[in-house]
């Protein structure tokens, strides 16, 4: 009965959603110890981490083979965190961003964004095209490992356990962790990393199951009210896992950190654009219905234009702009549900 796949449904993206924000914390307190900027702990461990409900539904949907609740909570997800999280805490308080963090990471959100609608053009991603999707996600982490990480408690450790020996690399990374302002009263020892650890990976594993439950549920429902799994997988599962970055950003928003709140918006979009389709289209081949790559698509590259054209507009997001976005997302879904009922770009009126 369709009750019970509602009940399964919601019950399975809240353990979804909660999950990751276990993973989220845990995975931040050890990466505070690395002493790296909130900018890389927001395009790195808060940007992926938050962007696994995305991931793991997208993982779930590639063994159904159903490429709609594939490419839907990606495309949804990237188009909801500009439009909604980025929206919203501009509201709360105006986004102040460092030119020099974000001048290269936005450009190549903007090119991956091409590149994975080029690829896309066909309306269907293979396997060649995901394992180059995979080889441009492995890039963005060198890219970043060379220019952010490195600079950070990570080279320190190398070069004290170099020097010194594993043992003496751990002890003066201890006491850099001590020494971080924003990891008061934290003790580092073994105990800490393994409840760390330990939480990590519950907490993936509640992510897989949970996804494992939610895309029949969700497909069962769309059957039963006749609703498209394109529009379930863009908006239920899209907007839904967005609410991690919501959470996240709204948080950093009302404590000024302008840079974690982009960078978490730029590494989630880059993260579920290469390393969710890349990993889901090895597993099954991703076939796009034509109103995913001739509305859905070009409007997740307005979005992206307009979040690059916000940054550079004095490199702050103001109150006026976060509501612009919001006004435009409600747009995007007007004109969505117009599409599809007039069956324009479908090739038949939804009932």
């Amino acid at each position: 009965m369709i009750f019970y796949d509602i009940i399964i449904a919601i019950a399975a993206l809240a353990v979804l959603i909660k999950s990751s924000d276990y993973f989220v914390n845990a995975s931040s307190k050890v990466a505070r110890a690395l002493g790296v900027s909130e900018f890389v702990i927001g395009v790195t461990i808060v940007a992926v981490g938050t962007s696994l409900p995305e991931f793991a539904s997208s993982i779930a949907a590639s063994f159904y083979k159903n490429s709609q609740l594939v490419t839907g909570p990606i495309i949804g997800a990237n188009i909801a965190r500009i439009g909604i999280v980025l929206g919203v805490s501009a509201i709360i308080a105006p986004i102040i961003i460092e030119k020099r963090i974000f001048a290269k990471e936005g450009v190549y959100l903007f090119v991956v964004s091409l590149i994975f609608a080029a690829f896309a053009f066909d309306r269907s991603i293979g396997r060649i095209e995901g394992i180059a999707l995979l080889l441009l996600f492995m890039i963005y982490l060198i890219w970043l490992f060379e220019t952010d990480i490195l600079k950070g408690g990570l080279r320190r450790f190398f070069a004290n356990t170099g020097r010194g020996g594993l043992f003496y690399g751990i002890s003066m990374l201890k006491k850099d962790f001590s020494n971080n302002a924003g990891a008061k009263n934290q003790d580092i020892n073994a105990g800490f990393i393994a409840r760390q650890a330990l939480i990590i990976i519950l907490s993936a594993a509640a992510l897989f199951f949970s996804a494992k439950y939610l895309i029949p549920a969700l497909e069962n429902i769309a059957w039963g009210i006749g609703i498209p799994d394109t529009v379930v997988g863009l908006l239920v599962i899209g907007l839904g896992t967005s609410l991690p970055e919501t959470v996240v950003c709204i948080s950093a928003a009302r404590k000024r950190m302008g840079n974690m709140i982009m960078g978490t918006i730029i590494g989630s979009n880059i993260a579920d654009t290469l390393l969710v389709i890349g990993i889901s289209s090895l597993i099954s081949p991703i076939t796009l219905s034509l109103l995913t790559i001739g509305y859905y698509i070009p409007a997740m590259i307005l979005f992206t234009l307009l979040l690059l054209a916000f940054i550079r507009t004095g490199w702050f997001v103001r109150m006026f702009e976060g509501m612009a976005l919001i006004v435009l997302y409600a747009v995007f879904l007007a004109v969505m549900i117009y599409l599809l009922k007039t069956g324009f770009l479908s090739g038949a009126p939804v009932a």
